[in-house]
């Protein structure tokens, strides 16, 4: 399957590399960076390797989770175009419960 960022999971992807790189510098961005990467990249051959959403609507829609470490992707699989949707990405110890309003 191919996998496809969507606008906001690719600023949320900035957004937490950027925090690492100015609280704790580039070899802990680049680290970060991977790791999220390496899950969601995980997925393109095991796309319901996640959990369903934890929001109720989203779970009905069809909307599933990734964690990675204390990081979490919000996606979806469309079989029918062969494609996995990243639509956010969080840390789940600071945004995680907002991650739902844009979606």
């Amino acid at each position: 399957m191919v996998i496809e960022y969507l606008e906001t999971a690719l600023t949320d992807l900035d957004i937490i590399t950027d925090y690492y790189f100015l609280q704790f510098g580039i070899d802990s961005a680049k680290k970060v960076y991977d790791q999220i990467r390496s899950s969601i990249v995980h997925l393109a051959d095991f796309p319901y390797s996640g959990v369903p959403a934890r929001d109720s609507l989203l779970r009905k829609l069809g909307y599933r989770e990734v964690y990675s470490g204390r990081f979490a992707a919000v996606y979806r699989v469309e079989p029918e175009h062969e494609t996995i949707y990243i639509y956010h990405i969080a840390d789940t110890q600071t945004d995680y419960p907002h991650m739902y309003k844009n979606i």
